[in-house]
């Protein structure tokens, strides 16, 4: 099979390409010959052949620096074997000689087929139009940055996940058993291929569990960033690993940031807490950069993602309660694509303040907020500690780990 630029001989091949592939809405022969016209100009027309049959074609539109993917058509029997794909590497290659930051394109959201072509050719969804192929038909927006060094497609091996379906079914047990109420809405917004990365806040122990499930609908396994004693504890670590989360060490980060760019890369969902650690105030904290720098970098976007109600089940400072009957409310909010070379902190204070609107929202919405309630920010008539008093605490706590730290090299030595 060769790839090479489309000719007027090709008409009715294209014809009967586009034909077979979009039936009623299918370009006409006078719109086939009008995109060949603009070759190449603002356009670029390839057809991938074998045997003297085209087999399938590619349609790449470039205006003002600007590349958008207008058809990629593969012949019903020819699909499956690597055509997509050697049509797609053509059109990133042209943009890139062009002189393209990024390259831009539209599918059916209910498309998977077409949807994980792109995400494997390195794509990412960075936004959704309602109905725009007709009542329930969404459109998904992709987007792949061609920034120098930046690979356009997986630079990691295929994920299997042996362990993730057995996880889900005990979680969802647990959560029966537990009688517990999770609403969630907005999970719609988590793309259903390609990277993305969950901003989620942290009020709980179980947050990662909750946030996790919240992928489910969109038939996604999320990879979240966990600090290292995770996985050298002798139970967590061996199940950490299996579900192929992301091992932070603290004292040296740059290795764990590379692994997440590169699942990222190649279209895994990374989960993050910006905040870092648990909110003792279960109001934001501040927030670290690397959500927005990775986000930016691997060209995908940030899903900012509330929780609601996990810090009564088991949180800082306060006994473990897994009494039945609890509710849990998950939202996940739109999706924004931070731009390559984005101002880090705007960008940061952008994602804080959308997620500050979610979580005022959330716990508004949430069926219970008795006076005085320990779980219940100060701000909303609780009891939990302000935001300053919660910053002395984590203060008091950090001063004392350190303190145990030298004690027990001291006694070591």
């Amino acid at each position: 099979m060769i790839v090479r630029p489309a000719s007027e001989g090709d008409v009715l091949a294209l014809l009967s390409l586009e034909r077979e592939a979009f039936g009623a809405t299918a370009w006409s022969e006078v719109s086939i010959r009008a995109e060949l016209s603009g070759v190449p100009a603002t356009r670029q027309v390839v057809v991938a052949e074998a045997d003297g049959a085209v087999l399938g074609y590619a349609v790449l539109l470039v205006v003002a620096g600007t590349a958008d993917v207008l058809r990629v058509v593969v012949a019903t029997g020819h699909r499956g074997r690597g055509i997509g794909r050697s049509l797609m590497s053509e059109l990133m290659s042209e943009a890139k000689r062009r002189g393209c930051p990024a390259v831009l394109l539209e599918v059916e959201a209910d498309n998977e087929a077409a949807g994980g072509l792109y995400a494997r050719a390195g794509f990412s969804v960075i936004d959704r139009r309602g109905g725009y192929y007709g009542p329930g038909r969404d459109a998904l927006i992709m987007s792949c940055t061609l920034s120098a060094g930046r690979p356009p497609a997986a630079t990691v091996s295929p994920v299997r996940d042996l362990t993730y379906p057995p996880v889900v079914l005990a979680v969802k047990a647990a959560f029966k058993a537990l009688d517990l109420r999770l609403r969630m809405r907005g999970t719609e917004h988590i793309p259903a291929f390609g990277g993305a990365v969950l901003a989620v806040n942290h009020i709980s122990y179980i947050d990662f569990i909750i946030s996790g499930y919240a992928a489910l609908p969109s038939n996604r396994w999320v990879r979240f960033m966990a600090k290292k004693e995770l996985f050298d504890h002798r139970v967590s670590g061996p199940i950490m690993r299996s579900l192929h989360h992301i091992e932070v060490d603290r004292g040296s980060g740059l290795a764990s940031y590379a692994t997440a760019l590169d699942y990222l890369r190649a279209g895994q969902v990374i989960g993050i807490f910006p905040e870092a650690t648990i909110s003792r105030s279960f109001e934001l904290k501040e927030f670290k950069s690397g959500v927005v720098r990775m986000a930016a970098e691997a060209g995908v976007p940030v899903v900012p993602v509330i929780l609601w109600g996990t810090q009564r089940l088991y949180t800082k400072d306060h006994p473990r309660d897994f009494s039945r009957g609890k509710t849990v409310l998950v939202t996940v909010g739109q999706p924004f694509a931070p731009p390559s070379g984005a101002n880090l902190v705007a960008e940061t204070g952008r994602l804080k303040a959308e997620m500050a609107r979610l979580l005022d929202e959330t716990i508004r919405s949430y069926p219970e907020m008795p006076a005085g309630a320990w779980w219940l920010p100060a701000s909303y008539g609780g009891s939990a500690p302000t935001l300053q008093e919660a910053k002395e605490l984590d203060s008091q706590e950090m001063r004392s780990r350190a303190a145990a730290r030298v004690a027990q090299r001291r006694a070591a030595s």
